[in-house]
């Protein structure tokens, strides 16, 4: 048997043994290679070839890369404003060429790249505003003199164009609309709704309609302005019903768009020949007509922030609202200006509120009737002028009055306890003032958010 010390020994030599193997392993460790870091001239050039190769898709995903790893330098952002312009994401080359810009003001790529993104959105006057800017930093620049000369060529053929249309010229607004395809690009919106208009004025409906077709699957079904030119394409194929979904869907859209009101129902109803479907296009008719009247006056819904369809107290919660918003004794602290919009805008919501929560008068709005002539019974759709007079149809009650009394009937005729405190509305402030000709004076020195005012609720 081995003594203590033999063992020891043995140990001694074995945990060398250990540490010579461990020894060996360290160096094996150090023979391999360290992986090389992506650098930002690594994905840059990556970015170059997949653009070159027009994988422009993955080049962008490759600039961005390199973006990330230098942020600062402009060349990048200009090589993904590229990309980008031929992916047709003009809105990603602007906001790009503006980093660009904004870095150095003297990279005429970036004042190029987003004139040629503006120049496609149809943005005309803009792409020249930004060429100008890139002639001011490099007047020498050839590439940035030639654009500038094109978007005012263009500028002056779409003036020719216009007068062509106006005239009835429609074969010689189609050449030049090709002409401006190559200008612009095949994919302009504005280029392409107008060769579909000029083909239906020149009774070239099934290529209209084919070609309103092909809009859909580059705009999206839901583009206005496509769906308007699209309906007048199956009215004039005689698919009226067609039309009227295609125009319901637009005003579903936009809701404020007028020019979707601008429907030819004299055709449609010169197509049908079922007296139930005629009566229904004459009362489409008038409501068209009323609408696109109302658009040219002053809206009482759009006063009020709510839509045509809203209940009693959907109204009376938006004019609570904005009553109170637009109280002039919450403006006493504002300047002279601010002041007067202030007093306009209450005005205008207690005008807007008291035709609204009047059941006759609302309807009588509803029909187009002028609102100066409300109270006029014979008074008919289309009649008299328009906006809102001092004393007229409406009844000029003052608006102060008015707030007076809603804020009553909302509280059952007092507020907070019943009591009105500090000077003025009732439960907003002070003593009671008795006679309806105090309601003047306590309109204007309530002084709400100084004497137990409203809360914060209130406003929001």
């Amino acid at each position: 048997m081995a003594s203590f010390a033999q063992q020891e020994e043995e140990f001694h030599h074995d945990s060398d043994d250990y540490e010579e193997d461990s020894g060996d392993e360290e160096e094996i460790t150090q023979t391999i290679p360290a992986v090389p870091q992506e650098t930002s001239e690594t994905w840059k050039n990556r970015g170059n070839d997949l653009y070159k190769n027009r994988d422009y898709t993955a080049a962008i995903g490759a600039y961005t890369k390199a973006i990330d790893l230098e942020p600062s330098a402009p060349l990048l952002y200009t090589n993904r404003a590229a990309a980008y312009l031929m992916t047709h994401q003009f809105k990603e080359v602007i906001a790009d060429c503006d980093k660009a810009i904004q870095l150095d003001r003297a990279c005429s790529k970036a004042y190029l790249r987003k004139a040629s993104a503006l120049k496609s959105l149809g943005r005309l006057d803009e792409a020249l505003v930004v060429l100008n800017a890139g002639y001011d930093t490099d007047p020498k620049n050839a590439a940035v003199v030639q654009e500038r000369q094109a978007i005012i060529a263009v500028n002056n053929r779409l003036a020719e164009l216009e007068g062509y249309i106006a005239n009835g010229s429609y074969a010689n607004a189609l050449i030049l609309i090709d002409t401006l395809s190559r200008d612009l690009g095949t994919q302009n919106k504005g280029i392409n709704l107008k060769k579909v208009e000029c083909l239906l004025k020149m009774k070239r409906v099934e290529e209209a309609f084919n070609m309103t077709n092909t809009l859909m699957r580059t705009l999206g079904s839901g583009d206005i302005e496509l769906l308007r030119v699209r309906a007048q394409c199956l009215l004039a194929m005689g698919e009226v019903e067609n039309a009227f979904r295609h125009l319901q869907q637009a005003v579903k859209s936009d809701p404020d768009n007028t020019s979707i009101r601008t429907f030819d129902y004299e055709k449609a109803i010169e197509l049908e020949n079922d007296e139930d479907s005629v009566r229904e296009l004459k009362k489409k008719k008038q409501k068209a007509e009323v609408a696109l009247k109302r658009s040219k006056r002053k809206d009482l819904y759009a006063i009020l922030g709510v839509t045509q369809d809203a209940s009693d107290s959907e109204i009376k919660s938006a004019y609570r609202k904005m009553a109170l918003k637009w109280h002039p004794d919450r403006h006493t602290d504002k300047g002279e200006e601010e002041k007067k919009e202030a007093e306009t805008k209450f005005k205008t919501i207690g005008e807007a509120y008291e035709i609204l929560s009047n059941a006759e008068k609302k309807a009588r709005y509803d029909e187009g009737i002028e609102i100066e002539d409300l109270d006029n019974p014979h008074a008919s759709p289309g009649g008299g002028g328009g906006g809102f007079g001092g004393g007229g149809g409406h009844g000029g009650v003052d608006p102060n009055v008015l707030f007076q009394m809603f804020m009553q009937q909302q509280m059952g005729g007092g507020m907070r306890g019943g009591g009105m405190r500090g000077g003025g509305h009732p439960g907003y402030g002070g003593h009671q003032h008795h006679g309806h000709h105090h309601g003047h004076h306590q309109g204007h020195h309530g002084h709400y958010g100084h004497q137990g005012g409203y809360d914060e609720d209130d406003y929001y």
